[in-house]
């Protein structure tokens, strides 16, 4: 989360003319990038206990990171971006192309925000992953065989066994639908 507040705070620092945030903005992506595992993974945060990586934390961090890169003409946040999406297509989604919840997973849990940020994430890497939209359009489909419950509408949670049908609005469905926009436009962009 770090680095969305470092985006947002390099953004408002731009179109304010202050070089004071553009720099805070700065001094916080650095701290997140010497995070960054040889891998190219973050872990979800520093303490003992949070040492997972999950799919939708590290699309977070690669998108901010794509921002950073725009707004802060930062080389290292490129790198640092090439590097975990690398990572992110390699242990957060399986061969098939299927979105991971967590990296040292299989396939369980399927969630349906791990799944929503990995559309997400393959769109905004479009300039990493030459196949982005056809990636993007198959998560999707997976996405509404697994989880859609219909009418427009998403399961939360499916595990081995047991689909949790709960329709969260801001967990499951505006997620969801960001994600399902954000392809439509792509879509429509490449036609």
């Amino acid at each position: 989360m770090n680095l969305l507040v470092a985006a947002t705070i390099a953004r408002l620092g731009r179109e304010a003319a202050k070089d004071t945030l553009v720099k805070l903005a700065k001094r916080a992506m650095q701290f997140s990038l010497a995070a960054q595992r040889p891998d190219g993974s973050w872990p979800y945060g520093e303490g003992r206990r949070q040492s997972w990586i999950d799919g939708f934390h590290t699309g977070f961090n690669l998108g901010a990171l794509q921002r950073l890169k725009a707004l802060l003409g930062d080389a290292e946040a490129g790198s640092a971006r090439a590097r975990g999406y690398a990572y992110f297509r390699r242990q957060l989604l399986d061969k098939a192309g299927r979105p991971k919840y967590y990296a040292r997973a299989t396939l369980y849990p399927i969630d349906i925000h791990s799944a929503a940020q990995a559309i997400v994430t393959v769109l905004e890497a479009s300039d990493l992953e030459l196949e982005s939209l056809r990636l993007a359009v198959d998560i999707a489909n997976w996405t509404q065989t697994t989880l859609g419950l219909g009418q427009g509408t998403y399961a939360y949670r499916r595990g081995r066994l047991v689909l949790n049908a709960i329709v969260y609005a801001r967990w499951a469905q505006a997620w969801m639908f960001r994600a399902l926009a954000e392809l439509e436009l792509a879509l429509a962009k490449s036609a």
